[in-house]
């Protein structure tokens, strides 16, 4: 039975409040970076005044592969654990390397459904590069020799275009050099941009047109899947908004899912990938999503497996790789405490699942606020999102009690994605507006406020070549401590790890054992 924590003695007189600003990284680059010319005067004026220093958050740091840029997943799991969270990355692709992963039980379970129920194998995620947080070359190049190896006799392939961890038009060279690793028995089947495909904002009919392009082969036709993306480029589209396109020739497609299929999403981060795999594998969709488009096809008897958890909640999906159970985490120090979680609704995972180490509902003394993010195509027409409202909720919700919170604001990483520089600009000054209405509720209660964020992104507009720049990348994040009890401190340099034990080091809790981030206030 839990016992509470030895007492230390406390330095915050009030709540501790932590900022995650979303894709917000330290760069001195005065060329394409919001964050030097943006209007941010609470930003400033709390940087003059109090300790501030920049945080490792990429590669090894957080559990990624080393020189890996870090990751909204990633770097909330290590804020979480107080210690680097091996990512599920690291642990596939351990396994590729000591070639376990091809004596996978769920992985042969769906090779073996197909060979004895004499049907195909579907392989279905994003097609993207190294850099991606969300899926891996590695893991899909495991997949195609293993695919090999056992002479299947359909392998079909559906591919969702990136533009956000890539460039916005680089899926042709993704998709040149994915063709040269398939036999010929292998076949693209449909292709259509992750805005479809991996929707997480309950935006069905999104998902749908990829559900019925992948299970019913509706949707728009090319005759390659080279043609699929050049048409979409003319269309105006770039990666991410490709329209769900299905490869047919003489009028038939080529290999939508059918009954008793098995399916492998190679997709390693659930919280993009969840929407699309319940019309799949609930038998009772229409019911339970009763605001999504009624699916146009219904596939029985389908062997469903992802390479990692999507949650207990999809009784027949197969993870190849369980979760993993997390234990001494942020959320359980506190469970004496009055905690609070919240986010707009495109990061509300990461303030929960993730944080939380794997467990998407609250366990302990667990308070949470999800603002629904603007329904637009784009977050660049509104790159101010909700943040002001979310800052609003918060404050109202401290000055009813609460001893901790942590807020994720979304706008620097969703406008950063889009690569509209301007839209940029205003996105930092609208994180600034909502720092300010934080700040002064942290301050009146005498608590103190940290800003950090998860991963670099938006301080990288534009690249060497003048172009957009949309990706994540290996920046610093900040860290900055602020409270009339902290002014004077030092402050030394550190990693994600350490978000977790200063915090509780402010509020006078001893850290886990598990963790091994350290107090960085001295």
């Amino acid at each position: 039975m839990a016992t509470h924590p030895a007492p230390i003695k406390r330095i915050s007189k009030g709540p501790v409040v932590v900022v995650v600003w979303d894709g917000f990284g330290i760069s001195k680059a005065t060329v394409g970076n919001p964050t030097i010319v943006a209007d941010m005067p609470v930003w400033k004026s709390l940087n003059q005044a109090y300790p501030h220093t920049v945080l490792n958050a990429d590669g090894e740091a957080v559990g990624l592969p080393a020189h890996q840029p870090g990751n909204s997943e990633a770097g909330h799991a290590t804020i979480g654990a107080g210690r680097p969270a091996l990512s599920d990355h690291v642990v596939i692709n351990r396994a590729i390397d000591d070639t376990s992963f091809f004596d996978n039980k769920a992985v042969l379970q769906a090779a073996a459904n197909c060979i004895r129920n004499k049907s195909s194998l579907h392989l279905m995620g994003l097609l993207t590069n190294a850099r991606s947080g969300h899926a891996a070359p590695k893991h899909l190049k495991a997949l195609i020799e293993f695919a090999k190896g056992l002479h299947l006799p359909r392998v079909a392939l559906h591919l969702f275009t990136d533009g956000r961890d890539t460039g916005p038009f680089y899926a042709t060279h993704l998709l040149d050099e994915l063709e040269k690793q398939l036999p010929p028995t292998f076949t693209i089947a449909s292709v259509m941009g992750r805005f479809y495909a991996m929707d997480r904002n309950r935006y069905w009919d999104r998902t749908l047109l990829a559900y019925d392009a992948i299970a019913a082969g509706r949707g728009l036709s090319a005759e390659s899947p080279v043609q699929a993306i050049t048409r979409a480029y003319s269309r105006g589209e770039s990666d991410e908004f490709i329209l769900p396109t299905v490869i047919c020739r003489n009028k038939t497609c080529v290999a939508p899912v059918m009954d008793r299929d098995s399916i492998i999403f190679w997709n390693l981060r659930s919280d993009r990938a969840r929407q699309l795999t319940k019309p799949f594998v609930v038998d009772t969709f229409e019911e339970a999503e009763p605001a999504a488009p009624k699916r146009s096809v219904r596939r029985k008897d389908l062997y469903f497996v992802t390479l990692t958890e999507f949650g207990t909640d999809l009784d027949d999906v197969v993870p190849a790789y369980p979760h993993r159970e997390v234990d001494g985490t942020l959320v359980e120090a506190l469970r004496y405490s009055h905690q609070l979680y919240a986010a707009e609704s495109e990061k509300f995972s990461q303030v929960t699942y993730f944080l939380n180490g794997g467990f998407d509902r609250p366990r302990f003394n667990e308070d949470r606020i999800r603002v629904p993010s603007p329904r637009i195509a784009r977050y660049d027409d509104r790159p101010a999102l909700h943040a002001a409202k979310l800052a609003r909720r918060v404050s109202a919700a401290l000055g009813k009690g609460c001893d901790f919170a942590l807020i994720n604001f979304a706008n620097a990483d969703l406008i950063g994605h889009t690569g509209n520089y301007k839209a940029g600009i205003k996105a930092c000054e609208a994180l600034d507006e909502a720092l300010g209405i934080l700040w002064k509720k942290v301050h009146a209660m005498k608590g103190t406020l940290i800003v950090t964020a998860d991963h670099g992104n938006v301080e990288r507009m534009i690249d060497a070549s003048g172009g957009a720049d949309t990706e994540h990348n290996m920046s610093p994040v900040p860290f900055l401590v602020a409270g009339s009890h902290v002014r004077g401190m030092h402050i030394r340099k550190g990693t994600l790890a350490d978000v977790a034990p200063t915090s509780l080091r402010l509020l006078g809790i001893q850290k886990p054992k598990e963790m091994t981030g350290h107090c960085l206030l001295t």
